[in-house]
């Protein structure tokens, strides 16, 4: 589907500064303790923009290959392409880096510059089994595209109760009959927390949701028709 609006975002300063370099990830610990959600609400301004190292990039590859193990060599090779012109593009006031192939919607970010790296929601409507989801009912995400956090009782429990995860974990979240994931964030409680509080009280603070800044600053593209302005819904195309 073509962009439903033209980006309405300042545009990346021209300017590129030396090689940047990815610093390593926090533990899970420190994603577990950042306590509120920190979607991108407002508008993103570029601060700088750098060009990113074949060294850098392929270190960045072997970093999301380890986390995202679902993912395959040609997966990881479509996705992190060596040959590509990559650039890294700071943005004001945050820390956040965007990490982005020249002409495309960013790739991947790095939340707080100190190499937690997720993948933006592009990314996951390209590659879905990306990222491990929790599934939703589609009147729950008229919440999440107004910026609130995915409470427990929003969240559908598989037969046989839900797999194991730990506090801190990062999860997408899907709408129930609809392929594609509308946000992603990280677990606030374990799976034998969110149990033991009988599923009452927060699942997962958001990070990045369809519809905010990122998305808008990505082309504002929708990958079915179930992606509507104020609400996601079941589609199977």
């Amino acid at each position: 589907q073509r962009p439903s609006a033209a980006r309405r975002l300042r545009a990346p300063a021209r300017s590129r500064g030396p090689r940047h370099t990815p610093p390593a990830a926090p533990p899970l610990a420190a994603r577990a303790a950042r306590g509120p959600s920190m979607s991108f609400r407002k508008e993103l301004v570029v601060s700088t923009q750098s060009p990113v190292g074949k060294k850098d990039l392929k270190k960045l590859r072997k970093d999301i290959g380890d986390e995202f193990d679902e993912l395959s060599d040609a997966e990881l090779d479509a996705l992190l392409p060596l040959g590509a012109e990559w650039n890294a593009i700071k943005l004001k006031g945050s820390g956040t880096v965007l990490y982005q192939i020249t002409g495309r919607p960013p790739a991947l970010f790095d939340l707080e510059g100190r190499g937690d790296v997720w993948p933006t929601l592009y990314t996951l409507w390209a590659l879905p089994h990306m990222m491990a989801h929790v599934e939703t009912h589609a009147p729950v995400s008229k919440h999440l595209l107004k910026g609130a956090d995915l409470m427990l009782p929003g969240v559908i429990v598989p037969e046989g109760g839900l797999p194991p995860f730990p506090a801190g974990a990062k999860r997408c979240v899907k709408v129930a009959g609809n392929p594609y994931p509308v946000a992603m964030g990280f677990m606030e409680v374990s799976a034998a927390g969110a149990a033991a509080a009988e599923m009452k009280g927060k699942a997962m603070a958001m990070v990045h949701v369809y519809r905010d800044a990122l998305w808008s600053f990505g082309g504002r593209l929708t990958p079915n028709a179930g992606f509507g302005i104020d609400e996601v819904t079941a589609c199977a195309a």
